[in-house]
C-alpha cells in the first residue's frame, strides 16, 4: 500500500488527482466538492478550519453506510432471493468493515484521503475501519451528486455489486 497523499499540501486535492480517482470509480461527478469532502477526514478539517464546518466525511459516511446497504439489499431481491433470514444473512456477509475496507483498499482510496497529520502519523488506514468508513463516505457523496443508479454503476466497477 502507498503512503498516503502529503498532508503538508494546501487544502484539497488537485484536478488531476480527482479525475484518476474518477476513472477507477467509473463516475465522473458533477459536483466535486462532494468529492473533495467525501475525502477530507475530520480530523484534516480540524486542522484547516472549524470541524462544524461540515467539511469532511462524517455525514456522507452514515448516509453512504444506508446507500451500500440499499443497493445490495436491491440487488439480492432483483436476484431472487427472497426469504428475509436469507436476505439478512447475505447483507451481512457481503456488506462489513472487512469487505468495505477490501473495497477502498481495491480501489487505491487511501491514496486519495485527506489525513489529518496525527492520522497520518499513526498510519490510521491499517485500521479496518477507518478505510470502510472512508468507503462509505464515498458512495454518500456518490448518492448525492448521482442517485442510486450512480452507486450501484460504481459498486459494479469496483466489482462490489454484479
Amino acid at each position: 500500500m502507498n503512503e498516503p497523499l502529503d498532508v503538508n499540501t494546501a487544502r484539497g486535492i488537485g484536478a488531476g488527482e480527482l479525475g484518476r480517482l474518477e476513472e477507477i470509480l467509473g463516475y465522473t461527478f458533477q459536483d466535486r466538492d462532494l468529492l473533495q469532502r467525501a475525502l477530507t477526514r475530520r480530523a484534516r478539517a480540524q486542522e484547516e478550519d472549524s470541524p462544524d464546518s461540515g467539511r469532511h466525511m462524517d455525514a456522507l459516511a452514515t448516509l453512504g453506510d444506508a446507500v451500500i446497504d440499499t443497493a445490495v439489499l436491491e440487488s439480492l431481491y432483483t436476484a431472487g432471493v427472497f426469504d428475509k433470514g436469507e436476505i439478512s444473512v447475505a447483507k451481512m456477509n457481503l456488506v462489513n468493515m472487512s469487505s468495505l475496507r477490501g473495497l477502498a483498499e481495491s480501489a487505491g482510496l487511501v491514496d486519495y484521503v485527506l489525513w489529518g497529520k496525527g492520522e497520518a502519523h499513526q498510519h490510521v488506514w491499517t485500521s479496518g475501519r477507518v478505510l470502510a468508513e472512508c468507503m462509505e463516505a464515498l458512495c454518500g457523496a456518490v448518492y448525492l451528486d448521482g442517485g442510486m443508479d450512480a452507486v450501484k454503476k460504481v459498486l459494479k466497477k469496483l466489482s462490489f455489486l454484479v
